[in-house]
């Protein structure tokens, strides 16, 4: 009953917190993020999840083969990829962690999520050093953490368009000072000529 309890308080914070991460995004640009898992019901969940916000593009895929296949005609902004991808030991398939250094190497702006039944720290390091942005456990409110890190990643992004809006703004005010500076010594030079005759 405890647990229980500690759960659905712990689920209703995270749907205050990703509620309050999405409005302070507060940007306006659409995501296409591709959800990459071999159980079906965790591509469900999760696209149903975060399918309420109308910014976000999802595609999912069973596989990391078919995810690789649509990087180029689909090119996503955000990839969330289980780690355990074809489990089966005769499996020619690409396992998560492979994937995730396809991706990067192909396509080194994309930011990856990675999800994962494991707890172990070594595992979630593993995948930062690979290039990933996060590592989500699955468990009761991996959806949620799901969705604080997609947001995490658009606020960060908006954040950096703002920057670099504010440097370009910089830039074009330093020109146009010194455009006046060259007009302000050109009236003064003429003044004083025409003071000398």
């Amino acid at each position: 009953m405890i647990a229980s309890e500690t759960t659905e308080a712990t689920i209703a914070e995270n749907k205050k917190e990703a509620s309050t991460l999405s409005k302070a995004s507060g940007s306006s640009r659409s995501y296409n993020i591709f959800f990459v898992d071999d159980d079906p019901m965790i591509l469900k969940m999760l696209s149903r999840h975060l399918s309420k916000n109308q910014q976000y593009n999802i595609s999912t895929f069973s596989s990391g083969e078919d995810c690789i296949e649509s990087l180029s005609s689909n090119a996503p902004d955000i990839v969330v990829l289980d780690f355990h991808l074809s489990e089966e030991i005769n499996s020619n398939k690409m396992n998560g962690l492979a994937i995730l250094k396809k991706i990067k190497s192909l396509q080194p702006e994309v930011q990856v999520i990675m999800l994962s039944s494991q707890m172990e720290v070594q595992i979630a390091v593993d995948c930062l050093k690979k290039g990933a942005v996060n590592y989500v456990v699955k468990d009761d409110i991996m959806q949620f953490n799901v969705q604080k890190g997609i947001e995490s990643i658009v606020k960060s992004n908006a954040l950096k368009d703002e920057i670099h809006q504010l440097s370009n703004t910089i830039k074009r005010d330093k020109l146009l000072i010194r455009g006046y500076s060259f007009i302000l010594i050109a009236l003064v030079m003429t003044l004083y000529y025409f003071w000398m005759k």
